[in-house]
């Protein structure tokens, strides 16, 4: 038996499921909750990464009620297993914790990757302006010039309507 609820408890947009299974092989009943941070985070930039409205879930491989949490993909371009930050609790006093603690852990993680693609960025523009031969477009990731000044983008990694830009 299987039900599942989501919680109405949204700060950082992290989300909160609460489910109750049922081990196939011993009966037992377990209520548990999953706490994860939804937007998609890009690993490569091949893929988009782990999409907002993929779905975490909890397996028991064995069926006697160890539960262990699915919270990863494999990235089809790099190989990377990527996921949202979630936690799998057993109690509900815990939900509040693991909510700031996914919620730091992916503010964290976003702030990483911004400084190795700003990083990356300026790379790029440095041997972009050096050849003399843009490797974007204002529609294209990469540096290109835009009215005499040279500009390197690409998109920001935890939300593709955003960008991150770096200009020499």
């Amino acid at each position: 038996m299987t039900t599942t609820q989501a919680l109405d408890i949204n700060p950082n947009k992290v989300n909160v499921i609460h489910t109750t299974r049922t081990a196939t092989a011993t009966g037992t009943t377990t209520d548990m909750w999953i706490v994860w941070h939804a937007h998609s985070i890009q690993c490569c930039a091949t893929q988009d990464g782990w999409e907002a409205d993929s779905e975490v879930g909890v397996w028991d491989a064995n069926g006697i009620g160890q539960w262990e949490l699915i919270d990863t993909v494999q990235c089809g371009g790099c190989g990377q297993r990527v996921g949202p930050h979630a936690r799998l609790l057993f109690a509900e006093d815990q939900i509040e914790a693991a909510v700031e603690e996914v919620a730091a852990e992916r503010k964290a993680n976003v702030a990483e990757l911004i400084a190795e693609i700003e990083a990356r960025l300026r790379v790029e523009l440095a041997e972009a302006i050096e050849d003399d031969e843009p490797t974007g477009s204002e529609m294209e990731p990469g540096a290109y010039v835009d009215g005499g000044i040279w500009v390197a983008w690409d998109f920001h990694p935890a939300d593709n309507s955003d960008t991150i830009t770096v200009t020499a």
